[in-house]
């Protein structure tokens, strides 16, 4: 099978998952270049943007991840990149709720091909156990303002 076709099928997968699953109107399936899925950066964090401690607060981006803090908050604007290699790079994710913020959170689901890069705004949540039956493995996320 040809790279094309592997990629159609990839993308023809996720948009079958997401009409079973109920993906939201907004989240779009992003193909994957044989460059992206080998080679990984290391973790980054644009300027602004900062990991917090929760506490009670709501309002900031929360992604609820086992192993890096749970839930693990984040405030102010900016981007952060995790990795492209599932899961050796990418933080295991259960769902996020985005407080008070916009911007877009970019994830593979486990046995699919391809990323889904699905947009939030203020106030939104996803539980990616629901929506996709399991946790995803977030590649990064950018929060963009309120």
């Amino acid at each position: 099978m040809s790279a094309r076709m592997r990629l159609a099928a990839g993308l023809a997968s996720a948009a079958i998952m997401g009409a079973v699953f109920g993906l939201a109107p907004n989240a779009e399936a992003v193909p994957v270049s044989p460059a992206q899925s080998s080679v990984s950066a290391p973790s980054t964090v644009t300027p602004q943007i900062n990991k917090v401690t929760c506490g009670s607060r709501t309002d900031w981006f929360r992604l609820w991840t086992p192993y890096h803090g749970y839930p693990a908050c984040y405030a102010n604007n900016g981007t952060v990149y995790y990795g492209n290699r599932p899961p050796d790079t990418t933080w295991t994710t259960y769902g996020y709720c985005s407080g008070n913020n916009r911007g877009s959170i970019t994830y593979a689901v486990p046995g699919y091909a391809g990323w889904v890069t699905e947009k939030f705004g203020s106030g939104e949540c996803d539980d990616f156990t629901q929506t996709w039956g399991e946790a995803v493995e977030v590649q990064g996320f950018t929060i963009t303002g309120r």
